[in-house]
Order: structure tokens, then sequence, then C-alpha cells
């Protein structure tokens, strides 16, 4: 099988909680190995690339430092190493460890940054997360909203304990229904056909390829901390923990 066919199944997306997955060295490519299914999420959608460590069959070790899909090859998903592996690697089984503690963080936010996407009715330009805070651009020419009126509002539909669930829709039924889609002027990108979705009960759905607490309750406290404008018609709210 050559390069161009090889694909990573993202167990990430059916299991976020995943911590520890065996796996088999598909590739190689400088720093980055290739696996034929993983825990590690790539760089997208505002959430960073997890990171962790590797432990193969023979004793080897890397750590993984970065996440990347393939932005030709969609399927492929790119673990970036502190040290190259050699050809030698290729075929052995390896134990995929998450860094835990910061996926959840980021898991924790991307949730949340849903949340605020049910509050704020305008089209987002933007998004990043990290450990300590998130953020989204909306297109927002306005000032309607206020820092405490945000803090107040995300934390009652945390309280909600609503559930947190995937789903799935084609390019076709997506066109039917553009109301779901939130971010402005970008495409949700298809793999195998789907546009994978995150349903929160009763608050947001939307396409989104990131991963997710089960419930928003897990989110715990968090505060507006910036509400600031960054061009004519853009507003940046930043979230961060309380």
């Amino acid at each position: 099988m050559s390069l161009h066919e090889l694909a990573t199944q993202p167990i990430y997306d059916d299991d976020p909680y995943s911590k520890t997955l065996e796996a088999s060295l598909l590739a190689i490519k400088e720093n980055f190995a290739l696996f034929d299914k993983t825990i590690f999420y790539p760089l997208g959608g505002g959430q960073p690339g997890d990171t962790g460590t590797l432990e193969f069959t023979d004793g080897t070790s890397r750590n993984v430092t970065n996440t990347y899909r393939d932005r030709e090859q969609t399927q492929q998903i790119w673990l970036e190493l502190d040290t190259p592996l050699s050809e030698e690697h290729i075929g052995l089984s390896a134990l995929q460890t998450l860094d835990w503690d910061r996926r959840y963080r980021h898991m924790q936010f991307h949730t949340c940054l849903h949340l605020l996407c049910a509050l704020v009715d305008a089209p987002v330009t933007g998004c990043n997360i990290s450990e300590d805070k998130a953020r989204l651009d909306f297109d927002l020419p306005e000032p309607s909203v206020t820092k405490e009126g945000i803090t107040e509002e995300l934390n009652a539909l945390i309280q909600k304990a609503a559930a947190v669930t995937p789903a799935s829709i084609t390019p076709e039924e997506l066109a039917s229904n553009t109301d779901l889609i939130k971010s402005a002027d970008v495409a949700p990108p298809a793999y195998n056909g789907r546009i994978r979705l995150v349903k929160i009960e009763g608050i947001d759905t939307q396409p989104c390829g990131g991963t997710h607490v089960k419930t928003t309750s897990e989110i715990n406290t968090v505060v507006c901390t910036k509400i600031k404008k960054v061009s004519k018609s853009n507003r940046r709210i930043e979230i961060s923990w309380g």
C-alpha cells in the first residue's frame, strides 16, 4: 500500500475520553509519525494539537510535541515527535499516552465556546483555545453584550448540565440547514462524505470536529475577561476560569 492510500482512524471522535491506546506505526516522514489509529487530536478549529508520549514494544519512547491533519490526505493524522524514528519502527505497536490534563481543559473550553455562540447572535470570525483561556471573534459592529452579562449567562448554561453529543450530516443536508453554520466564510470540512456535528441539548447545534465534554456541568465556573474591538465590525470575547 502506498503512502497516499494510508489512513488514520480518529478514535477521539467517538471517545474523546480515551487517555491511552495501542496503535501500529504505518509510516514516518522526517520527525512525524503516522499510525493506523490515534487518540491525539490534530490542530484545527481553534483547538491546539494534542501532546503526549509514545512507548514502542521494542522499548523506544518518544514525546509527541504536536499533532496535525494532512491538508491534502485529510484521512492522515501525523504526530510530531521530539526525535525522528527509524524505518525499523514501521509495523511496530506503540502505546499512545495523551497529556490528558491539557486536552481536558481544551475540551472544557471548546464546549464553553459553543455556549458562547448560543448567547451571541452574530457570525464567528475567529477562534482560539488554550489551557487557561479561550476566545471567539464575532462580526459584531455594535457592543451589544457586556462582560458581566456574558459571565452570568454562560455560567447559567453551564449549570444546566446539558448533554453534549456528536452527530453527523452530509454536505447536501447542511446546505439545506445553513442556520447550523456559525462561522463566517468558513465551510465546515467533510471527511468520508460526512460533516461532524456537536449538539448541546436544548442550547446549540453546529458543525465541529473538536473534542468536547459529555455535559456542560464539566466546564466549571468561567468568567468573561475581555470584550475588545479588533476591527470596524469585529469584537473579541475572551473567557477564562472563574
